[in-house]
């Protein structure tokens, strides 16, 4: 009996003290969810604040855009560059801010990152400023993805570039330009030569090509002193590229060859055409009236000219048309030097295996010289 009242008594307070236990479990399971719950987020605001001042002083632009390319957000450092306002920035298509001649290329490059045929993909491209201009940049493209594993988001992180750029054409210049004159030099005369005649025989047009060398150059050296000689070709450089302003001729391109040889490109120009211009190219140097004393037919700079044609028609290549015109220069300083001299070109086909389908070319080349007087008879007076 005392045993059932014992029970009697304490099961009031082990009901009692089991609610405070489960009652205390329960406050220190919600505390510690509480406590989970904010150190979650303090770390989630961490984060943030750390992806913020990441955005903010990156030394490198960057930028969020959706997956039709329109801009979501953009750094700092991609505004300044493009000379915009944030807010005039955001919305925009990267289209509206690519040069036209990248718009293709890296639209093929993002169909690609959107099949996941990327993971990625790196372009230099330039976009355009508000001014106007053009900043080259290095840019890398990385698809953000969601459970779906469908792009949805693409970050955009872009170096400039431009100083690199150009020191690039700087050398590229340096690479194709005469140090003397500044034309374009002989490597980039070879390679224009080509080109022009790849595109203007599948046009179906002629090409020509004026050689002209200064007459006695080497005694214009012997004489004033090298420092001298580069000073005269400066000089006629310069009235060559007065006389191409004057007389504009599509794509045309006058190079240096070295020495005192200089040479014309003449695309779309027939052999006649082509004879015009050297005629005025030289009576432009008799006017310039260089002085040459060290000549002992007249004082004054002239030039030899020689003159060649290449028509759409032909199997020969440019390495024959310049062949002929300095063997057409040959031959105006073996009569005489100041005047302009031609070659002709000559092709005869001839069928030697009707069943391959092989053609043979026979070549016969005749040299013409116009009947070009050496000098003004004012000069001859003069002198």
């Amino acid at each position: 009996m005392a045993n059932n009242l014992m029970a009697f008594l304490f099961q009031p307070l082990l009901h009692v003290l089991l609610g405070i236990g489960f009652f205390a479990l329960l406050l220190l399971g919600g505390l510690s969810y509480r406590g989970r719950r904010l150190h979650r987020r303090k770390t989630l605001d961490q984060a943030a604040y750390t992806w913020q001042q990441v955005w903010k002083h990156a030394p490198c632009a960057l930028a969020i855009a959706d997956r039709n390319g329109t801009l979501i957000q953009a750094n700092t450092l991609f505004t300044h560059w493009l000379q915009y306002r944030e807010q005039d920035l955001i919305g925009r298509n990267f289209r509206e801010i690519t040069h036209a001649d990248d718009i293709y290329h890296e639209s093929q490059l993002l169909k690609e990152l959107i099949r996941g045929q990327r993971e990625r993909y790196r372009m230099e491209k330039r976009f355009l400023r508000k001014d106007g201009s053009y900043l080259w940049v290095d840019m890398v493209i990385t698809p953000c993805t969601y459970e779906d594993a469908v792009p949805h988001r693409f970050i955009a992180l872009i170096q400039d570039i431009s100083q690199y750029k150009h020191q690039q054409d700087q050398l590229q210049l340096l690479q194709e330009r005469d140090p003397v004159t500044l034309l374009a030099n002989q490597r980039q005369f070879e390679q224009s030569l080509y080109e022009y005649w790849q595109h203007h025989a599948f046009l179906g047009q002629p090409i020509s090509l004026i050689l002209m060398d200064l007459d006695a150059f080497k005694g214009y050296n012997d004489f004033y002193g090298m420092p001298a000689g580069d000073r005269c070709l400066q000089e006629v450089a310069y009235l060559l590229e007065q006389q191409m302003r004057a007389f504009p001729i599509q794509s045309a391109l006058l190079a240096r060859l070295g020495g005192a040889e200089f040479a014309f490109l003449l695309p779309a120009h027939a052999l006649e055409q082509a004879l015009a211009y050297a005629q005025t190219l030289r009576q432009a140097l008799l006017e310039l009236g260089l002085p040459h004393e060290n000549r002992p037919d007249v004082p004054w700079v002239t030039a030899s000219f020689g003159v060649a044609c290449l028509s759409a028609q032909t199997q020969y290549g440019v390495s024959d048309l310049l062949r002929q015109a300095r063997l057409a220069l040959y031959q105006a300083k073996a009569d005489g030097r100041n005047r302009v001299a031609s070659a002709s070109l000559h092709w005869q086909h001839r069928l030697v295996n009707k069943s391959s389908g092989l053609h043979h070319l026979s070549t016969q080349v005749a040299i013409s010289k116009p009947h070009i007087s050496q000098v003004h008879q004012d000069r001859q007076a003069k002198a």
